[in-house]
C-alpha cells in the first residue's frame, strides 16, 4: 500500500479549504472512505483517483509520491478563433468567438483567426487555413498582421505591416489585392506567429492548372508577337535592360 498517497490526499484537500465531508460528496463517497484513504487504511480505485486530479489539478506522479513537482507543465493550450468582432466588448471575449483552436504551450499566442480570401497567397497562406497570433497593438515592419476597419461590428484580416516613406501600409501578399495606408479608422489587434495550414485539396491543384495555363498562353503571345517583328531573345533582353534603366531614372 503506497503510504504517500494518503498523505498527499489530505495535504491537497487542506489546501484547497475542504473538509473530508465536502470532498466526500465531490466524489461520491462516504465521508468514512476519504478518513480511511487518509490514513491508508484503504486505496482509491482508478475513477477516483481520476477525480482527485481533476479535483486537486495536480499529476498522478505528485498524488503516489514519485514526483514533487505537483502539477504536469502542459504541453498544450487552447485558444479562441475568432470571428466578428464587436466594438465595445474586450478583444477575447467569447461573443467574439467561433470556435477554439488547441496549440503548443510555448507559441506564446492568444487567439487565432481563420483565412478568408486570397490576399496572402503569394507567401503560402491560403483560404480555410488558420493563423495563431499574439495580440498586438504596436508590430514591427515586415510583421504578418491582423487588421481591420474599426466599426460597430468588423472583421480582421491577414497584411504584411510596412512602414516607408513616413507612411505605415497594410500590403497583400497577391498583386490582385491594393495596398491600404493605415488611417486612424484602422485597428492593428495582433501578429501572426504560426500558420496552421489546411490539406491541399483537388479543386486547388486545378485552379493551379488554370492559372499557369493563361500564364504559359500570355509567354507564347508576346513571343510570337516579338518573332512577328524580327525580334530575338538576346534583342527582347535588351530591351527589357533598357526600359529598366529608363524607369529608374524616373
Amino acid at each position: 500500500m503506497n503510504k504517500v498517497l494518503g498523505k498527499r490526499i489530505k495535504e491537497l484537500r487542506e489546501l484547497k479549504g475542504l473538509t473530508q465531508e465536502q470532498l466526500a460528496k465531490l466524489v461520491n463517497l462516504s465521508q468514512q472512505t476519504i478518513g480511511h484513504y487518509e490514513v491508508n487504511r484503504a486505496n482509491p480505485d482508478l475513477e477516483t483517483l481520476e477525480k482527485f486530479v481533476k479535483i486537486f489539478d495536480c499529476s498522478f506522479d505528485y498524488l503516489f509520491g514519485n514526483s514533487d513537482i505537483k502539477k504536469t507543465k502542459k504541453t498544450t493550450v487552447v485558444i479562441p478563433i475568432l470571428g466578428t468582432i464587436r466594438a465595445g466588448l474586450p478583444l477575447l471575449a467569447e461573443d467574439n468567438w467561433i470556435g477554439e483552436v488547441e496549440v503548443p504551450a510555448d507559441l506564446k499566442a492568444d487567439f487565432a483567426l481563420r483565412v478568408v480570401g486570397a490576399s496572402m497567397s503569394w507567401v503560402g497562406v491560403y483560404e480555410g487555413d488558420i493563423a495563431i497570433l499574439c495580440q498586438d497593438s504596436y508590430p514591427s515592419h515586415g510583421m504578418i498582421v491582423a487588421a481591420g476597419v474599426e466599426d460597430v461590428i468588423w472583421e480582421a484580416t491577414l497584411k504584411f505591416y510596412v512602414e516607408e516613406n513616413g507612411k505605415r501600409l497594410l500590403l497583400a501578399a497577391n498583386p490582385a489585392y491594393r495596398d491600404i495606408e493605415i488611417t486612424d479608422r484602422h485597428r492593428i489587434i495582433g501578429h501572426v506567429v504560426s500558420i496552421l495550414k489546411e490539406p491541399p485539396s483537388l479543386q486547388d491543384y486545378k485552379k493551379m492548372l488554370v492559372s499557369k495555363e493563361v500564364s504559359d498562353a500570355s509567354w507564347a503571345e508576346a513571343i510570337e508577337i516579338a518573332a512577328g517583328y524580327g525580334l530575338d531573345g538576346d534583342k527582347i533582353k535588351k530591351m527589357i535592360e533598357l526600359y529598366a534603366s529608363m524607369f529608374k531614372q524616373l
